[in-house]
């Protein structure tokens, strides 16, 4: 498994593909941590916005 540093770089070089915005989608059961996760990942690639799924729950 990557550290934090290593997969912020690999996100880096991965190339866009919506368009030109870049997606990492984080999947997991609830309490796994994703949103730990995210928040950490974010931060470590420069503070990406992040769109929690609570956002679009019905």
């Amino acid at each position: 498994m990557c550290c934090g540093t290593d997969l912020a770089a690999l996100i880096r070089r991965a190339p866009a593909r919506c368009g030109q915005i870049g997606l990492v989608a984080i999947g997991g059961p609830g309490g796994a941590g994703k949103s730990v996760f995210a928040e950490r990942l974010a931060r470590t690639l420069g503070g990406v916005q992040v769109v929690r799924t609570d956002n679009f729950a019905s």
